[in-house]
Parts: structure tokens; sequence; C-alpha cells
């Protein structure tokens, strides 16, 4: 949460800028479905501002350079970049802009995207030389921030909201897919399914740090650690690599799948280990197999207590 800049000069109320619009693929944000880990996403805007009220709340003449940035800020990969700037036309009452600014890459929007509008002012002329009004390049009159996407496991990893057969109607289904080894992605190993009518679906779509969406998140997590470890202790080879990788963890080069926490192998195997607790991964397996009921009560202890 970032707090509103204290300027020693006028700047505008927050309505004078109004955003109509954003899309992403050509659906306006917020969108149910996700992004490709890979490639890009169009990104289309739409918005408006009132110029009139602009220039009479900053106290400055219309012959003064007013511009809107727009900048796209990705907290988590450290990304602060500006997309595209117009120039203000402030005998146009209102300003409006409807166009597409093209491509985002998808990192950015699966790592968590906000964008913001800024409205600054070049060469700036007061009105009436008016002592409070902004008199330097850059001065900022007026800003808006509107979050596209949030980080976590639903950015990460390619779920869908699907409708299932209504004989079977299952909340989520999840599928491990390791035809490419434990070095491929973790975005594209995984597959998770959810009933689009369930009350996951609908607490994943809740708004962003709501409870209802961190616990459906927590609960999605949970079942994607469960169900992938229920499918390695089915794989011998699997759990074999595992095993290695963890005993002779000091042996293997600094590209190796676990240590590049990207990697479903390097995922697989946290959360094997966290489980696992030290134990062999084959007795633990055994132990899987023999009693699944309680294995997996214990399972759910350990994630749930961890909060990984």
């Amino acid at each position: 949460m970032r707090a509103t800049t204290a300027a020693s000069y006028f700047q505008s109320s927050e309505n004078v800028l109004t955003i109509e619009w954003i899309k992403l693929a050509g659906s306006i944000v917020p969108i149910d479905t996700d992004f490709p880990p890979s490639g890009t996403s169009m990104l289309e805007v739409s918005w408006r501002l009132d110029t009139k009220t602009l220039l009479a709340e900053t106290h400055l003449k219309n012959v003064s350079k007013i511009y809107l940035a727009l900048e796209g800020i990705c907290d988590h990969l450290k990304i602060r970049e500006t997309i595209k700037t117009w120039i203000i036309e402030l005998d146009n009452q209102p300003f409006l802009v409807e166009e597409n600014v093209g491509l985002i890459n998808n990192v950015l929007l699966n790592n968590g995207l906000e964008l913001e509008f800024i409205v600054c002012v070049i060469d700036p002329l007061a009105e009436k030389n008016h002592p409070l009004a902004c008199d330097f390049n850059g001065g900022i009159l007026a800003r808006a921030l509107h979050p596209v996407s949030r980080r976590g496991e639903s950015n990460l990893l390619p779920i869908e909201f699907i409708q299932f057969d209504q004989t079977e109607d299952p909340i989520w289904t999840i599928e491990l897919d390791l035809e490419d080894g434990l070095d491929a992605p973790a975005s594209t190993a995984l597959r998770i399914q959810i009933s689009s009518t369930s009350n996951l679906a609908d607490g994943l779509r809740a708004q962003t740090q709501s409870n209802e969406c961190s616990i459906a998140f927590e609960t999605l997590k949970h079942a994607i650690q469960t169900e992938a470890l229920i499918k390695v202790f089915e794989n011998e080879e699997i759990l074999r690599l595992l095993q290695y990788a963890t005993n002779n963890f000091h042996l293997l080069e600094d590209r190796h799948w676990a240590r590049d926490n990207k990697t479903i192998g390097f995922q697989l195997n946290s959360w094997l280990r966290k489980y696992a607790g030290g134990r062999d991964y084959f007795d633990v397996s055994e132990q899987f197999k023999s009693d699944q009921l309680h294995s997996l009560l214990e399972m759910r202890k350990i994630f749930m207590r961890s909060g990984q």
C-alpha cells in the first residue's frame, strides 16, 4: 500500500482521473482465466481526464504542457518502467483515451502487476502567478494505481475454471505431468482444474486480501501439495531421483533442478522433505501405501502448520 505523496503544491482530487477499463488479451480486468506461463498478452486501456477541473484545482494555465504516463510495476521482480506516455490536449474537455498500448510479458502478469497512471506537468505556468501552483518540471498533479494481477499459486500455476460433468462434479482435479523430467517448469508440469460453480472458485475470484480469497488459496495450496505427493509415491524412479538430490545436495551443479525453485523437481522435493521430516523417502512412501487415511491427515497437519 503506497501512501499519497504530500506535495508542496496544488494537486488534483482523485476523481479528476478515471480509469474506464483495462483489458488483457481482449478481456476486461479482472478476468477469471489465467495467463499462460510464457508469451505475451495484449494490453488495452481506456481512461478519462477532466481537464477543466485539473486546471482549476492546480491553478495552472492551459498553455502548460501536461502529460499522462502509464507505468508498469512488478514489485516481486523489482521492475518499474514506463509503458506509454500521452500529451494531454487541455482544450479537450474531457480528454478521452481508448487505446491498444502493446504487449505485456506474461512473466510480469504472473508475478503481480500494477498499472499506475500519472498526470505530470512540463513547463508549468501558474494562473496569476499563484504561489502554490507547481513551478517545476515533472510535478505530479494526479495519479491512479490499478492492480492488474496478483502473485500467487493461481498465477504461477496453470489453473482452469471449468464446468465438470454433472455426474461427477469434483471441486478440483490436479494432474502432474513428469514427461519432461524434474527440471521442467512447475507451471507446465502441474495442471489444476477448478469447478467454476464451486465455493472454492468463488473464493479464488474474491477481492485480493479478503478472508474468502486467503482461505481459498490456502485450501488449494494444500490440495496441490497433497495430490502431487500422492502421485510421487506411485513413481519409484521419481522417488529415487528426489532422494538422491536430497542426500547429495552439496555435490549438485548450480543449475541442477534441485537448486532452481521454478522447477517441478524443486517443488516436489521441498514438499516431500517437509513431510518426511528426515525420514527416508521410500519408507514414507511405504507408510503412505499401508495407511493412506492416517498419512493424509498427517500430511495436512504438517502443511497447514508450516504455512507453506
